[in-house]
């Protein structure tokens, strides 16, 4: 047996007639579907906006283009630098101005210059395509280039210990030139003192591009960084926020269709209610009390 409808009462229907009429919000204040009756009602699922308001968008760590764009080209200058030191270095080994006497610091000596010409090459590379890996292996091969020209220059200053300490009490007076070459010290101080000025000069130049060059590297890295996570925070929230206009679209639709049916249940309540109280006004009193 199927269930009766339930008539809904007169305080309902003069309820829902009360809330239709109230004034809604200018946002929320669109036309029914039946737009041609000019009534209002209140949208619960307004129509959003194509891109996410600001309000919306996550905090960033924004990147200034400029400082970005600066740190680029200073980072690809000192790459070329060291690409051109690294060639000088070279071939002062090949055309044996600098002899070196043991073959294993030789090899080794060829070794590092190579790897720091390589390194180098794809820092630039990675600073031209932004890529994370080749910027990394730069300021690794940057960190170990800083230990060995510190190692080499302290194990020079070392060996070269006693030559200077006797080049500089000769020059004080407190030790003859013959007395230095009787003690088999037979070197020109002159040359000595040149060679240390032009090796602690190379020292410092190099030390000043490995560091400014490594600091270079870790700063544009996490430029870098910082914008790609910027990136794919903007386009998660444009990505939720397309998903949820979606969403509300299907949502403003069942409510059009929710309103449309209301709609109809009130004209049809009121058209009845007015039929039945014509039909009653009509009616002589002695026949509504017999009934």
């Amino acid at each position: 047996m199927a269930t009766p409808l339930v008539k809904p009462s007169q305080s309902f229907v003069a309820n829902y007639i009360a809330r239709r009429s109230e004034l809604p919000s200018p946002r929320a204040q669109v036309l029914t579907p039946r737009s041609g009756t000019g009534r209002k009602h209140i949208r619960i699922f307004y129509p959003l906006d194509e891109d996410c308001p600001g309000g919306h968008q996550p905090k960033l760590h924004e990147v200034d283009s400029t400082q970005l764009a600066a740190v680029k080209y200073l980072l690809l200058f000192f790459c070329l630098v060291q690409i051109v030191i690294t060639a000088g270095i070279t071939w002062v080994l090949r055309r044996q101005v600098v002899e070196i006497h043991d073959y294993a610091h030789e090899v080794f000596t060829y070794g590092a210059v190579v790897l720091c010409c390589f390194a180098a090459m794809l820092g630039a590379l990675g600073v031209c395509l932004r890529s994370l890996p080749l910027l990394l292996f730069f300021y690794i091969n940057q960190l170990w280039s800083l230990s060995n020209v510190c190692n080499f220059f302290v194990m020079y200053l070392q060996s070269d210990q006693r030559t200077t300490t006797t080049c500089a009490l000769v020059k004080r007076g407190e030790l003859t030139l013959a007395q230095a070459q009787g003690m088999g010290l037979g070197v020109d101080c002159d040359d000595v003192e040149s060679r240390t000025k032009l090796l602690l000069g190379v020292m410092v130049m190099l030390l000043t591009q490995l560091w400014v060059s490594c600091f270079l590297c870790k700063t544009y890295s996490e430029m870098v960084q910082t914008r790609r996570s910027d990136d794919n925070d903007r386009r998660l929230t444009a990505f939720v926020w397309t998903r949820r206009r979606e969403t509300w679209t299907q949502l403003r639709r069942f409510e059009d269709v929710v309103q449309r049916q209301f709609e109809e249940l009130r004209s049809s309540l009121v058209s009845r209610q007015g039929v039945k109280q014509g039909f009653t006004a009509a009616m002589p009193p002695g026949a509504t009390s017999a009934r």
